[in-house]
């Protein structure tokens, strides 16, 4: 099972996250199985980042990755921000689809291509087109009638739908079973996560 600890206190909201959050939720076997059938794996997949640096692409850049591990370690992402109780996660509440997920990771189930779809688009300086490395803070949001978890970390805005309904618009974007995966390009200044934290660091006191 996954073990998970919940300290005490609550959830506020915070801006951009510089250097990623750290929190122990899960029992040391938990953690291990996490490592190595999730983490390690998307780290051989995305390291080096298979991105043009800066984005010298137009329109979308075709990727093929290994769907299971791929797709499990951003649902376990996913996992981890509904169980945290860090200030980060504050506004993601998936209800149901938290034994569901958990269910997932452990059998180490990726599910169908349109179960808890991921899609993505590449996050860039809108002057010189470099990849933006920066982690933000995670949502759940409605577009288009349809609830997504979305965060930014990976030189990428990530996106996995929460709704059961289709959203056929935006299918093909959708990661396929066979690793095809095709991510686009939006400049750091129209991704709204980035937008509400540089709006929050600046309304500090100096």
């Amino acid at each position: 099972m996954l073990a998970i600890r919940r300290p005490n206190g609550t959830r506020r909201a915070r801006g951009l996250l510089q250097k990623g959050v750290r929190q122990h939720l899960f029992c040391e076997p938990c953690e291990q199985h996490f490592n190595e059938h999730f983490e390690k794996p998307f780290l051989r997949q995305w390291t080096p980042s298979p991105l043009p640096d800066p984005w010298d692409v137009d329109g979308v850049q075709a990727l093929t990755v290994d769907y299971a591990p791929f797709k499990l370690f951003h649902l376990s992402v996913l996992f981890r921000a509904a169980v945290s109780s860090l200030a980060a996660y504050a506004d993601v509440d998936i209800g149901s689809h938290e034994p569901v997920l958990r269910q997932r990771l452990l059998e180490r189930n990726p599910g169908a291509r349109l179960e808890y779809p991921i899609a993505g688009r590449a996050v860039i300086h809108h002057r010189t087109r470099h990849i933006v490395p920066i982690i933000t803070q995670a949502s759940v949001c409605t577009i288009e009638s349809h609830r997504y978890f979305s965060m930014v970390y990976g030189g990428v805005e990530w996106w996995i739908k929460l709704s059961s309904h289709r959203h056929r618009r935006f299918e093909e974007t959708f990661l396929h079973t066979d690793g095809r995966m095709s991510i686009g390009a939006v400049p750091w200044t129209n991704v709204p996560a980035i937008q509400r934290a540089s709006a929050a660091l600046r309304k500090r006191p100096r």
